[in-house]
């Protein structure tokens, strides 16, 4: 179990499946970008309009499921949920947007990391 994680402790070959893993949810998201915002803000809204909200429920919950269990050994399952929500939480606060929220969260989880 890795609960502290250790930076020392990865290999070439975790940092190379971290950035791939990277690149393919930001692909991801962008070719998903309205639905995946329509089903997880109204699910029954996206279903009436016609959008299949399980299987971009299900999209979204696989992309965490990949992040969560390829950075855990890098910062340590305690730290994963602080990393997770304090950067999306702390854009709240300064826009109301959704698309200038993700990006404040990014640039939150950088400078954070």
């Amino acid at each position: 179990m890795f609960y502290l994680g250790s930076v020392v402790g990865i290999n070439l070959g975790e940092v190379y499946q971290l950035i791939w893993l990277s690149v393919a949810v930001i692909v991801i998201i962008f070719i998903t970008y309205r639905q995946l915002k329509f089903t997880l803000l109204d699910a029954i809204g996206a279903r009436v309009s016609g959008i299949n909200a399980a299987l971009y429920s299900v999209i979204f919950i696989i992309i965490l499921a990949l992040s969560v269990s390829v950075v855990a050994q890098i910062v340590g399952s305690l730290l994963i949920f602080i990393l997770l929500t304090l950067p999306a939480a702390s854009a709240q606060y300064f826009t109301h947007g959704v698309a200038k929220m993700i990006g404040l969260a990014i640039l939150f989880s950088l400078l954070g990391t």
